[in-house]
C-alpha cells in the first residue's frame, strides 16, 4: 500500500520514501521504517502520515501510529490492544477516523471512531462489526473531501441457485 504526494511516494512493508523527478525517474529511494506496517495514508500537507503497525504479515491489525515526516519520529495513537485497522486524516481538523475491530478483553466495541490528534481523545463514531471480521485484508473506508460523509465497505453474501 502507499500514498502519492507531489513528488514523493510513501509506501509500506518496509515504510519506505520514493522521491521522483519531473519526468518520473526515481531520485531517491530511502527506508524510514523497518517495521511492518501495513496501512499508510497522508496529511493533506504531505507532512505526517497514519500507519499500522500490524500484529500480522497478511492483514492490517494492530497500533495506530502518526509518523512526522520531518523528524521521522513515530507517536503511538492507539496501542495494538484496540485492533485497529485504517485510519484517515479528517479535512480540515486535527482529527482523524480510525475502524476498531474491537477487543471483548478490554471492552472496546467494533466500529469507526473519531480520535482527536492534540488530546488522543477518542469518541465512537458508530458501531459496526464487519462479517468477514479480522480476516479482512483492510477494513478500508474513505471519507469525502469536505469531511461530512463516510463511505465504509458491507460485504455481500451472494447465494449461488444450484
Amino acid at each position: 500500500m502507499g500514498v502519492w504526494y507531489s513528488d514523493k511516494i510513501f509506501y509500506v512493508v518496509p515504510a519506505r520514501l520514493l522521491r521522483l523527478d519531473s519526468s518520473f525517474n526515481l531520485v531517491e529511494d530511502s527506508l524510514i521504517l523497518r517495521e511492518p506496517y501495513l496501512f499508510v495514508c497522508r496529511n493533506i500537507s504531505g507532512t505526517k502520515l497514519l500507519m499500522i503497525k500490524s500484529q500480522y504479515t497478511d492483514v492490517s491489525l494492530g497500533r495506530l501510529c502518526e509518523l512526522n515526516l520531518q523528524s521521522l519520529q513515530t507517536l503511538t495513537l492507539r496501542d495494538s490492544s484496540y485492533n485497529v485497522s485504517s485510519a484517515i486524516y479528517l479535512p480540515g481538523q486535527n482529527a482523524c477516523v480510525y475502524y476498531s475491530y474491537g477487543s471483548p478483553a478490554f471492552n472496546r466495541v467494533a466500529g469507526y471512531y473519531v480520535l482527536d490528534l492534540t488530546t488522543l481523545e477518542a469518541s465512537l463514531l458508530f458501531q459496526y462489526a464487519s462479517e468477514i471480521g479480522p480476516f479482512e485484508v483492510v477494513n478500508g473506508f474513505d471519507i469525502s473531501p469536505d469531511g461530512t460523509r463516510l463511505l465504509y465497505p458491507v460485504p455481500l453474501q451472494l447465494k449461488m441457485d444450484s
